[in-house]
């Protein structure tokens, strides 16, 4: 068996298959890898298969593939390979040297089916293709026809009512039981928000309409996410090569006296990418919504990924769209947003060897808009997806005075058990809280909320320490000691911490629902607002432990503690 010239080839050709028989004396089996997933947890694989053409056919004793690890993962690659096996048998049907030696074959196992002996399986096995599919694919395999027919038929399986199946070969969202000394793995169980009245496969059919809006179109842009090792799809080219552009050019908006042209254009291209990522949210409730679990549960924890990325590095552009009246450094600016050339990583010379678990290639799409980030928290942070699957959708964004009323509300609840104390008396927990932040840099104030508009929190960053506590006595004193009788209720107690005080320390202040918490998007937020404050100027960052709960939490984030102060108040660099 032969894997190719590396264990995960973009490409096999004819002439290296030709070299390897005339070795060998005989013809090779291909082991083929290119649908394999082990070795990169945030990768799936549900691109077409390519990159062999069928004029390896005749070459070739057979093909095995090793695909993903999620088995409702791979219809698209034993569909295509399948599509690639009938058009080569149809190519070369008139040659007696195509797969003499092991036929392809159905492996499953059924006792009432004969054994055949000769292990030689008749060509007729493989459906025939219609002159539909011949038409369009017969001219020499085609991947992007072959994709098409495997997602005609692979979309009806998204409708059907299948339960999620024990899953020891899934990588992620398993629950680990111990019955009898053993452990054994289970999906978690998955409750639709729909539940249908009636229960066989035909009625499922007939009114899968009803609770499953998942398109073609959508099947379509899902495997442009995730494609093959090394290369996307048309629409994660497109959304990865829209963001790369907006932050290499973001600085062309600042430049003073600015240009027409280039902030018409900057924007023109954010319009664009903002409707793609619309279509990445809308594909992700659609997904979570299919009714065949088994699906849901293998597919969930990539797109959930993606998602999360994609609100996050859309979220600091917007930002970014919105200061331009603001007194960021344009040099700052164009110096974060410097893109990593990969060529450095990955040597000319060395580049007919790279595997796809290179640099370069690791985690796929999600990891490299990841990377386009100017804060580099690394894989720390990007959290797994939740237990069980949901499509609530919660985003941060900047900061309106529109917001004020719904926020200071929020700071009057009791974060245990989500009660208002006293709505009588909103404003003077959030006068306490939140007060002097959006006074004094309401620019980096972030409004956590679902789409549906409810809130479900808040981060608050302070730029810059010194600044803030320079405005202090200016802006917010004056402003409480009129409203109040006792000032010291609301103005906020600075730490004495040195470092604290210094030009480039920013802070945050963070507050978020319980069910905003279990959502794991915390350090998605924290992702996109710590990039805000590295744009900013800020090169470290101050958090305040209110208990010790978090501790742990923070640390693993990166943060370590301060010492010789008084309150339990943890940094980190940026």
């Amino acid at each position: 068996m032969w894997t190719g010239d590396k264990v995960i080839p973009e490409i096999i050709t004819k002439e290296s298959i030709q070299e390897l028989g005339e070795v060998l004396k005989r013809k090779p089996v291909i082991w083929d890898n290119i649908h394999a997933n082990d070795y990169d947890q945030r990768r799936v694989f549900l691109g077409a298969y390519c990159g062999r053409s069928i004029d390896l056919y005749p070459y070739l004793n057979g093909i095995l593939t090793n695909p993903n690890c999620e088995f409702e993962a791979n219809y698209i690659a034993i569909h295509t390979l399948g599509t690639w096996c009938r058009i080569a048998i149809s190519t070369f049907s008139q040659s007696n040297d195509s797969f003499d030696d092991v036929q392809m074959a159905d492996l499953s196992y059924d006792e009432s089916t004969p054994v055949n002996e000769d292990c030689e399986m008749p060509i007729d096995m493989l459906p025939s293709l219609t002159v539909a599919d011949v038409t369009s694919v017969v001219s020499g395999y085609n991947p992007v026809e072959a994709l098409k027919l495997a997602i005609q038929d692979w979309h009806g399986e998204f409708g059907l009512k299948k339960k999620a199946p024990l899953k020891s070969y899934s990588k992620r969202n398993l629950k680990a039981t111990v019955i009898n000394g053993q452990t054994v793995l289970t999906a978690i169980p998955y409750e639709l928000d729909v539940n249908p009245s009636r229960d066989t496969m035909i009625e499922m059919k007939e009114d899968k309409s009803k609770f499953m809006a998942l398109t073609h179109d959508d099947i379509l842009l899902l495997t442009d996410f995730f494609c093959l090792p090394y290369h996307h799809g048309e629409g994660g080219n497109r959304l990865s090569q829209d963001f790369e552009w907006l932050l290499q050019n973001v600085a062309d908006i600042y430049e003073q006296p600015p240009s027409k042209e280039k902030v018409s254009g900057w924007f023109d291209r954010l319009l664009r990418c903002n409707d793609l990522c619309q279509r990445v949210y809308l594909l992700f409730e659609n997904f979570c919504k299919i009714p065949n679990e088994a699906i849901l549960y293998d597919l969930y924890p990539y797109l959930w990924d993606l998602k999360e990325v994609v609100l996050c590095i859309n979220s600091y552009i917007h930002w970014l769209s919105d200061s331009i009246n603001g007194n960021l450094s344009v040099d700052i600016i164009r110096d974060i947003h410097r893109i990593m050339d990969m060529t450095i990583a990955d040597p000319p010379l060395h580049s007919d060897y790279t595997e796809p678990w290179h640099i370069r290639y690791l985690g796929g799409l999600t990891v490299a808009l990841h990377k386009l980030l100017p804060f580099s928290g690394g894989y720390m942070y990007l959290d797994f997806s939740p237990d069980t699957p949901s499509n609530k959708i919660i985003r941060s964004r900047s900061y309106t005075p529109a917001d004020k009323d719904a926020l200071y509300s929020f700071s009057a609840l009791e974060c245990s058990n989500e009660e208002l104390i006293d709505i009588e008396k909103a404003e003077l927990p959030g006068d306490r809280d939140i007060g002097s932040i959006i006074k004094i840099c309401p620019k980096t104030f972030f409004v956590i909320e679902d789409f549906e508009g409810g809130i479900c929190g808040y981060v608050a960053a302070i730029p810059s320490n010194k600044a803030y506590v320079d405005s202090l006595s200016e802006t917010w004193v004056p402003y409480v000691k009129e409203k109040y009788v006792d000032e010291d209720l609301v103005c906020p107690k600075i730490t004495s911490s040195e470092e604290w005080r210094s030009p480039t320390s920013s802070s945050i202040i963070i507050k978020l629902t319980s069910e905003a918490a279990k959502e794991c998007v915390i350090k998605r937020i924290l992702n996109s607002v710590f990039s805000v404050l590295k744009a900013c100027g800020s090169t470290t960052v101050y958090h305040e432990l209110k208990n010790d709960i978090d501790f742990d939490f923070y640390l693993k984030l990166g943060f370590c503690p301060v010492d010789n102060v008084t309150e339990k108040l943890l940094c980190r660099p940026l």
